[in-house]
């Protein structure tokens, strides 16, 4: 039996917010789309993140990470949290891994860190802000006049009426438009000398964009590119730390996962130790400190260590970047879709055909096909080990149905740099989070 259904109308999951559905490489055109993409690609792929200059900034992020948390659980620190007349310290461990990630995210994409992890509170405001325009995104998606709505309130409005967080937001949305600017201007003033370089590697998304041949002058206003700062840098911060926050706690939750976490990173340091002392040239493992004991793994290491990698992924499984919708068009050709044909189906000979008409938007929930039993048995629990001891044929569905980015043509642009400072955060031995809270715990 065969079904056909009738064609709707597409709408883009930000179709809503007007500055980024037209002017950010969010827009719903798909030509358009891949043009505005094209050129940013190259900057966020597997080479461009593993390069020495943002291993550099993750790294020294993480470290100054790790030494304010320390601080804390030293009880030399202060926070909104914290009880007066000296009794208790708590740390908002969700704000500084929320601080940690904003400093990445606009170290890589602007080359200019904003230093929340300097702010006493780890500017906290910004974290609840960026949390609250989720909810905002969903309201818009059903009415929507909200969301232009916000977007027609001054700025400069907003950061002297609006409550703190609020203002902190627009504050730091200001600040970020001037830099932008600042950089359209430095890369206007180089691209001759820089467009003839065939090494050249540019330094910010900006200089990217600027130096893009494929672009004409309409796609380099600082209108145009500041959309793209503005979506790409945002799009990185409650995203990827809600997946850190969620490890962390998973993983300080269950002593048999923490202790074979740390035993892999534990043989890890010793083996690239070892490899470092009798290489003619110091190995490839990482770098050694002065008594000779292994302290930094490096990207290339942190990359090869199963249970590391099955820890981060486990944690987005089920804390996907995308969480909710994220809808696909087929714009020139019908879509066939059979029943049963997805795993655990149920084996009917006479299947069901559905045919979907061009132009119609499809879409699956990412939540739900991560927390399908069929695929993933006891879905809620943090289970890192499902990953290593998958079937051939189950991992094949998973491969399929695992989209923590979202994927195809659209998959988030920097899948790649968020999971490095994932890997970073947990896996940089002696320097990193958690070593720190397992310190002092003990």
């Amino acid at each position: 039996m065969s079904y056909e259904l009738q064609p709707t109308v597409a709408i883009d999951i930000i179709a809503t917010l007007p500055t980024l559905a037209i002017l950010s490489l969010f827009t719903a055109d798909h030509d358009l789309h891949r043009v505005r993409r094209a050129p940013l690609s190259p900057f966020f792929s597997r080479a461009g993140v593993a390069a020495a200059r943002t291993q550099g900034m993750v790294r020294a992020k993480v470290e100054r990470l790790c030494e304010r948390v320390g601080g804390f659980a030293a009880g030399g620190g202060t926070a909104t949290e914290e009880e007066k007349n000296g009794e208790k310290i708590v740390l908002d461990l969700d704000a500084a891994i929320s601080a940690f990630q904003r400093d990445v995210s606009t170290g890589f994409v602007l080359g200019k860190s904003y230093d929340d992890l300097e702010k006493e509170d780890f500017a906290v405001g910004m974290a609840h802000f960026s949390q609250g325009l989720g909810r905002m995104w969903r309201m818009t998606k059903h009415l929507r006049w909200y969301g232009p709505l916000m977007l027609s309130i001054p700025r400069d409005w907003l950061i002297q009426y609006a409550d703190e967080r609020a203002a902190q937001f627009m504050r730091y949305t200001k600040s970020s438009e001037a830099e932008t600017d600042r950089l359209l201007k430095d890369a206007a003033a180089n691209f001759a000398s820089s467009s003839q370089d065939s090494n050249y590697q540019p330094s910010t998304i900006v200089h990217a964009i600027v130096n893009s041949p494929d672009l004409p002058p309409s796609e380099k206003t600082l209108t145009r590119v500041f959309a793209d700062v503005a979506t790409v840098t945002g799009a990185g911060f409650e995203t990827t730390a809600g997946v850190m926050r969620l490890v962390i706690y998973e993983v300080f939750s269950n002593a048999e996962i923490l202790g074979k976490l740390r035993a892999e990173l534990d043989d890890a340091s010793f083996a690239a130790a070892a490899a470092s002392a009798s290489a003619v040239n110091g190995g490839d493992g990482g770098s050694s400190g002065s008594d000779g004991k292994k302290i930094l793994l490096e990207l290339r290491t942190l990359e090869k260590l199963p249970y590391l990698t099955a820890v981060l992924t486990e944690g987005m499984r089920m804390s996907p970047a995308l969480a909710t919708r994220a809808q696909r068009v087929a714009v020139d050709r019908d879509i066939v879709y059979e029943e049963g044909g997805s795993y655990g189906g149920d084996g009917k000979k006479d299947k069901e055909v559905w045919r979907i008409p061009a132009g119609t938007p499809v879409v699956m929930t990412t939540l739900f096909m991560h927390m399908d039993e069929r695929l993933y048995p006891d879905p809620k629990r943090f289970d890192p080990e499902r990953w290593l001891r998958m079937t051939p044929e189950e991992r094949r569905w998973a491969d399929k149905t695992f989209s923590p980015f979202s994927r195809g043509a659209r998959i988030c642009l920097a899948d790649h740099f968020e999971f490095v400072s994932n890997q970073f955060i947990i896996g940089t031995k002696g320097k990193s989070v958690l070593e720190v809270l397992v310190k002092h715990r003990e």
